[in-house]
């Protein structure tokens, strides 16, 4: 199983259908919030299941603040993180998914791709950076492929394009 999770792109689809070219269809997408009224193009370009969060910018639409689904023994939830202060720390983030019975929480806005692990918790919290718009100090446009092997067990990779 692997899934592309993606944030912060803004309405700048262009570099998603580079990511697109670049790993090929995943099994599902994940998307951090900020699309600003892209959904259609999502649902229009990939040809898999895709969960999508409202984040900060997106004020219109229908899409929810917070998402959770099960897979593969692992319980998810997506989340856009501004509320979260996620900009100083993940602590209250990681408490929130944790509360949630989750062990991963993906996040987005703050445009700087990371992976995090409290090993107290036992949750991930993981940020795919911006394909649209990076912040980080390469300004390279980041997004995240996690792997789910035979034996249920997740690796997380960034790249970058």
């Amino acid at each position: 199983m692997r899934i592309l999770v993606i944030s912060d792109t803004h309405r700048n689809n262009e570099p998603v259908l580079r990511v697109l070219d670049e790993v090929g269809m995943p099994d599902m997408v994940v998307h951090c919030g900020d699309i600003m009224g892209s959904e259609y193009f999502f649902e229009r370009v990939f040809d898999c299941p895709i969960v999508m969060v409202t984040g900060n910018n997106d004020f219109l639409g229908s899409l929810k603040a917070n998402e959770e689904f099960d897979l593969c023994g692992h319980h998810f939830w997506v989340n856009h993180g501004h509320k979260y202060g996620v900009y100083y720390d993940r602590k209250d983030l990681m408490k929130a998914a944790h509360d949630r019975g989750a062990d991963v929480v993906f996040y987005g806005h703050t445009h700087v791709p990371l992976i995090e692990y409290d090993d107290e918790l036992k949750v991930y919290a993981i940020n795919p950076g911006s394909v649209g718009y990076p912040r980080q100090d390469n300004h390279k446009p980041s997004y995240l492929i996690v792997e789910i092997d035979q034996n249920n067990e997740l690796h997380f990779s960034i790249n970058f394009l």
